[in-house]
């Protein structure tokens, strides 16, 4: 079974090479741009390494017969991914949103108006920052409602399932947990959370390279 890897431009334990540094500013109002983005790399770097987890452990996780050992800790894995993925999103998405208004107005923001995938497809949000992400909207919205679900969802625990050919992540979502609402169950390939999660930081930064900011040519840490 292939195992999908989110691509930072080098492996794991390989330190930054200076040509894979985002110039980004070291002095903001919200603290050391360069210093964030060398974090999220140093982050996916452990999130790969726990998306071979995740697979390693489904074969013991399909064969189990009730809630064993194994079984609990490839639904734990997968979720902590989950967890990981939607924060690393925010952080992205909230990055992008301070250097647009910044390119916009010429100086920073003092308030991060859209610092998560909710707000971003928010209907107030600026539809040209939105337009940066269209193509990944849909991937955005499902990893936003199963990582919801995770965190607040008080019916979510009656999820006990495996995939039955790769490992799958099921999520049951109760919109504040009110019982009037309608539930929501999400069945989505572990593999393609990864892969677009991947196809979304590739686009973020290839953005982040785009942004024509002054005195930015040498980021320090």
């Amino acid at each position: 079974m292939s195992v999908p890897q989110i691509n930072t431009g080098k492996h794991p334990q390989q330190f930054l090479n200076v040509s894979q540094i985002l110039p980004l500013p070291s002095d903001t109002p919200f603290g050391n741009f360069a210093l964030k983005y060398l974090k999220i790399v140093s982050r996916i770097d452990q999130v790969n390494s726990l998306i071979q987890d995740v697979f390693s452990s489904f074969s013991l996780a399909h064969q189990s017969q009730g809630f064993d050992e194994n079984f609990f800790r490839h639904q734990l894995i997968a979720e902590e991914v989950i967890y990981w993925l939607r924060k690393t999103a925010d952080e992205l998405i909230s990055l992008q949103y301070v250097l647009y208004i910044q390119e916009q107005i010429g100086q920073f923001p003092t308030k991060v108006e859209v610092d998560c995938i909710g707000l971003l497809n928010h209907q107030n949000t600026q539809q040209t920052f939105k337009e940066n992400f269209a193509a990944h909207l849909s991937f955005l919205k499902i990893l936003n409602e199963v990582s919801n679900a995770y965190k607040h969802s008080f019916i979510n625990s009656e999820i006990s399932s495996v995939g039955t050919e790769e490992p799958y992540v099921f999520a049951l979502a109760l919109k504040k947990n009110d019982l009037g609402n309608q539930p929501k169950f999400h069945s989505v390939p572990f593999a393609e959370l990864v892969v677009g999660f991947d196809s979304f930081f590739q686009d973020s930064v290839e953005e982040l390279r785009k942004c024509n900011l002054p005195h930015l040519s040498n980021p320090t840490f």
